[in-house]
């Protein structure tokens, strides 16, 4: 491989920041909303009484602080997008390359992921209840 096919290589995974900046500003939105359906599940399970004492409640209530700073960090991300130049440029393959795990790589990368690719190194596994 030539410098020059490197060169092309590399200047394809340079983004501008304000599209980085977005797409981080997604992803912990996307964290968010998972933090809040889950807050959703333990309110219910609260309401049925599986949790007992106040000390236990008190320390439920993280997972709201977790989802109000989330939304927050996102919303500040989305600011600093709108404020960023766009001929400000980062490589998002060398940012990413820390990142364990896949889909969060593909996607902090502009990625599209196909439904059917599932169980690449580094992925996320979902655990599955036992009837």
């Amino acid at each position: 491989m030539s410098n020059n096919d490197k060169n092309k290589k590399t200047e394809a995974m340079m983004i501008p920041m304000p599209e980085v900046l977005e797409t981080l500003s997604g992803e912990v939105r996307l964290l968010a909303g998972e933090m809040n359906d889950l807050q959703e599940l333990v309110s219910n399970l609260v309401v049925a009484g599986a949790f007992g004492g106040s000390n236990s409640i008190y320390k439920l209530q993280s997972i709201d602080r977790i989802w109000q700073s989330l939304e927050a960090i996102s919303d500040y991300l989305s600011g600093v997008s709108n404020l960023s130049s766009s001929t400000w440029k980062i490589d998002v393959a060398a940012a990413s390359q820390n990142v364990k795990l896949a889909e969060i790589v593909e996607r902090l990368r502009g990625i599209k992921r196909s439904q059917d690719a599932h169980g690449e190194a580094g992925d996320f596994e979902d655990f599955v209840l036992s009837p």
